[in-house]
């Protein structure tokens, strides 16, 4: 989920102060998804370029993906 750099970053900035130790998951295969992919360089989150948590999704995904109408969901 594209909330989790900024979980890292709050985490680092706010409460740890480290990188040590810590450990996040990441879905690689979501990226496609969304209008702003996460960006990792070194193993590491990269902080989002414009304000926000970067969520917002492409343009019809949300539709394609619906229940069970979406087009993913049709055999």
């Amino acid at each position: 989920m594209r909330i989790h750099p900024a979980r890292v970053m709050f985490d680092y900035l706010s409460v740890s102060g480290s990188l040590e130790g810590r450990f996040i998951e990441h879905v690689a295969h979501l990226h496609e998804h969304f209008a702003n992919p996460i960006e990792i360089r070194n193993g590491r989150y990269m902080p989002p370029s414009a304000p926000g948590f970067s969520v917002d999704f492409i343009e019809g995904v949300l539709a394609e993906h619906e229940y069970p109408n979406g087009q993913q969901w049709k055999v």
